[in-house]
């Protein structure tokens, strides 16, 4: 069971830890959702003070995180923690877990800035759940399959969010035929689905029926997603 004293520990050294990097940093505590530290490098990038930060618990998130992203956020936040410990539990000494989580996060100027928030678990409880992690916030945008990640350094594997099935696969390069192919390509230049259905000569059923092939086959559910993939894999030009 931690006790007060453990969580001072785990603040005094990741105190001394963040005097080596200039990365906003803060520590949050799985068990109840709350940060229980904060740099002044994340104070300054937010205009969240060290007190609100510790006083607020989880309405800080709330503050920060933009509306549009706030609901997808909590949902893979809660499968991210559920997946490391399963991770976890089978594999105690293949273990060390990274995650990222891609968000629009306000700033001390009320404007919204896209931040890669990267969690390094340092602390697990008996069970092998995640109790604390040391976050570091990137200013990066990520897009597609990038934007919410798990890492197992021990095993060197890597997983990703999928919306389809809410939760984090594995992913390997997949075959789409021709006709998902110039789906992607007629996409990526601008036409919408009845205006693809009109080109290829083809009904508009058709058309949708190709589309959510390709979001089964990338775990994905959005057209824009499944052209960034295409092109960063070459399979679209």
């Amino acid at each position: 069971m931690e006790t007060d004293r453990d969580k001072s520990e785990i603040i005094r050294l990741a105190s001394i830890f963040v005097e080596t990097n200039d990365i906003p940093t803060i520590i949050a505590d799985h068990s109840t959702h709350e940060l229980i530290f904060a740099d002044e490098r994340f104070c300054r990038l937010t205009g969240v003070s060290k007190d609100e930060v510790t006083k607020c618990g989880e309405a800080v998130y709330q503050q920060l995180i933009h509306p549009k992203d706030a609901a997808l956020v909590r949902k893979v936040y809660a499968q991210m923690i559920k997946q490391i410990g399963e991770m976890k539990a089978a594999h105690p000494s293949k273990g060390a877990f990274s995650a990222t989580i891609h968000f629009q996060l306000k700033n001390a100027q009320n404007e919204y800035v896209p931040v890669n928030v990267v969690f390094n678990v340092i602390r697990y409880t008996s069970a092998h759940e995640p109790l604390y992690s040391v976050i570091h916030l990137l200013n990066q945008q990520k897009f597609g399959q990038e934007r919410f990640s798990i890492t197992n350094f021990g095993k060197k594997e890597t997983f990703y969010y999928s919306a389809t099935c809410n939760g984090f696969v594995k992913l390997l390069r997949v075959e789409l035929n021709e006709f998902e192919k110039e789906i992607l390509r007629m996409t990526s230049n601008g036409q919408n689905e009845t205006s693809i259905a009109k080109r290829l000569g083809v009904k508009l059923d058709l058309v949708r029926y190709y589309k959510k092939s390709i979001y089964k086959k990338y775990h994905i559910n959005n057209m824009s997603e499944a052209v960034y993939i295409a092109i960063k894999q070459n399979i679209i030009q």
